[in-house]
């Protein structure tokens, strides 16, 4: 499914990915939206100031679950890429163990957390039993979401985004439902929409675990592979920091802003937050669902090492968020005034909560291109640079502009805390991002290559350095375009190189020869005559005079489309020569074959005499 002939096949797989994460994440807000309908319709005012005071704890029990499946995925999608299946059941089965863990201690140690925290909040004494009842409620039954998020991010990177947006249709189609007939039908009050909830996500939570269960997964869910796998779960505690770290932001921000509009608004302030609250995360969910979208692919292309591809994707996402942000901003910006009667709230509430949504229209641009940032350094392992983004948002900046913007602004500093630190974060990323291409583009500087010489006690004239300089240079230059090449036609600067190398060799080459020729760890050589195997492009054949022996050699597709393509690179190699005179080419092809020579015959004997102080 990840593997495309071009860029533009690359663009409908963005897309294809996307598309359904977004998707079912804008279902999730109007699932929300329609829940704070219903409970402001039927619970009225007290009802939406409780939710908003309690929900941060199920944010917590969404964490957990998030940062197993997200965690988990992505090293699912970097085995697969890397083609070791096996891997990826044990890393399958180890996210089911520590799902089960991580229910149970959720249930136990939330609901005292829950008890103590809210006793903080100086509310009515009705809000604040209606805040207490829900929390329990949803606490109680985490498993469900545990098991629900973990598994999500299990199924999309198994290969199925689809399938995953469907099932979560079928839970927010359920919750609407049972919110209707428990809250308005039956007046159970905040019990009904607490128990909605959860019946909700034990839907999901049967479905998504159904495909696993029944066999419909490429990644087969064994039994004995159900068990604590050390590395594993440490592996993938590191994947999953940042997307646990943005749930945990969520319920810290709904927690600091609660008290913050408490402090400076009263209960008034309180219910007009949770308005806010109901549809500001719609925009961040859309953000999400672009973060939650590429990842699989970028995690993917990652373990592949298709570097061009990676990258491509990650702008698209960039570029995606950003739109999505825009968007967001202007229905939000038409819709002010209009949101607070849909949730039943009128008088001084409705002209508060109009005032906070206007604040937090140009929030979602900065919003998103700080999520996707994160979500692109998380899917290639990069969890320090992901964790700057997550983490800074609710333990550094938001409490810094919560607690300064108020004391000149008043409540209107309290709404505009959000646009200041998504600001902050994006111009973040934006440095952390440029820094990181830049020294992708030059890993080796010429101070660097300095400072060896002298170690070697090389020390050479500033004319000779400049030619060296220059000659790596182009040799780094020559060996980009070919990787770029050769991933735009979907195959690896390895897999391609081997493809070169089998099509003068019609008779086949055995996998160390080919390995030790292009100078390439057997380990990796194995990988891609793997990769290469799986797509039909060759086949391993038993040697002639020794049957223990393999040879490889293409298949008939497999020279097909090695002929195309060789044709294709020689083509395109020779139209970039076309300007030199044929003379001139010899000549100049003669002197770097002699140049190359000289360099192996001086790296041989330098070898034999000591190994470099380097190594």
């Amino acid at each position: 499914m990840f593997h495309t002939k071009n860029y533009r096949e690359l663009n409908r797989l963005f897309f294809m990915f996307v598309i359904p994460a977004v998707s079912s994440q804008l279902l999730s807000g109007i699932y929300t939206i329609v829940d704070g309908y219903f409970v402001g319709w039927g619970i009225g005012q007290g009802g939406l100031a409780a939710i908003g005071l309690s929900f941060p704890f199920s944010v917590i029990v969404t964490a957990i679950g998030a940062g197993i499946g997200v965690g988990g995925g992505a090293l699912i999608a970097i085995s697969m890429g890397r083609g070791r299946e096996a891997l990826a059941q044990r890393i399958l089965g180890a996210m089911v163990f520590l799902m089960i863990a991580a229910s149970a201690v959720s249930s136990l140690l939330l609901t005292p957390l829950a008890e103590y925290l809210l006793t903080f909040y100086k509310v009515s004494p009705d809000i604040a039993e209606m805040a207490r009842y829900y929390a329990w409620i949803l606490i109680i039954s985490s498993p469900a979401q545990v098991v629900t998020m973990a598994m999500l991010g299990a199924v999309r990177n198994d290969g199925f985004p689809r399938k995953a947006m469907a099932i979560m249709i079928a839970a927010f189609g359920t919750n609407i439902v049972l919110d209707w007939l428990w809250v308005i039908v039956f007046p159970f009050g905040i019990a009904g929409a607490a128990w909605a909830t959860v019946a909700s996500q034990a839907v999901s939570a049967l479905l998504l675990s159904a495909h696993f269960l029944l066999g419909m997964s490429k990644v087969r869910l064994r039994p004995r592979f159900i068990r604590l796998w050390r590395p594993l779960a440490r592996r993938i505690a590191v994947m999953g920091v940042s997307p646990f770290g943005v749930q945990i932001a969520t319920a810290v921000t709904m927690i600091l802003y609660n008290w913050q509009a408490l402090a400076y608004g009263g209960d008034i302030g309180v219910a007009a937050y949770a308005v806010v609250g109901y549809i500001v995360p719609v925009g961040v969910m859309l953000e999400e669902g672009v973060a939650e979208g590429i990842q699989p692919l970028i995690s993917y292309y990652h373990g592949a090492n298709l570097r061009a591809r990676r990258r491509l994707t990650a702008r698209l996402g960039f570029t995606a968020a950003v739109l999505v942000g825009l968007v967001c901003s202007l229905l939000l910006f038409a819709s002010d005034r209009i949101v607070p009667a849909f949730f039943s709230m009128h008088g001084e509430a409705a002209s508060v909560a109009a005032r906070g949504l206007f604040l937090s229209v140009p929030v979602f641009p900065f919003l998103g291109l700080a999520k996707v940032g994160a979500s692109y350094y998380q899917a290639v392992g990069r969890s320090d640079m992901a964790s700057v983004l997550t983490y800074g948002d609710p333990f550094i900046l938001q409490p810094l502009f919560l607690w300064t913007l108020p004391l000149f602004l008043a409540l209107d500093g309290v709404w505009l805390a959000m646009f200041f630190t998504n600001m902050t974060l994006a111009a973040i990323f934006v440095i952390m991002w440029r820094r990181g291409s830049g020294s992708r583009r030059m890993p080796l500087t010429g101070g660097g290559l300095m400072g060896i010489l002298y170690r070697r006690g090389m020390v050479m004239e500033e004319k000779n350095l400049k030619t060296i300089l220059e000659v790596s240079d182009l040799m780094r230059r020559y060996d980009q375009v070919y990787s770029r090449w050769a991933e735009s036609r979907g195959f690896s600067t390895n897999a391609m190189s081997l493809m070169e190398e089998l099509h003068i060799r019609p008779e086949g080459m055995e996998p160390a020869v080919i390995a030790d020729y292009l100078g390439v760890p057997r380990q990796t050589m194995t990988s891609t005559l793997d990769s290469l195997e799986r797509r039909g492009i060759i086949e391993r054949r038993a040697h002639s005079t020794d049957r223990r022996r393999k040879v490889i050699r293409f298949t008939d597709a497999g020279r097909e489309i090695a002929d195309l393509l060789i044709n294709e690179l020689h083509s395109w190699m020779m139209a970039a020569l076309a300007p030199v005179e044929p003379r001139e080419l010899e000549r100049t092809l003669s002197e770097v074959r002699d140049f190359c020579t000289r360099l192996e015959s001086a790296v041989s004997s330098n070898t034999e005499e000591k190994r470099s102080p380097c190594i």
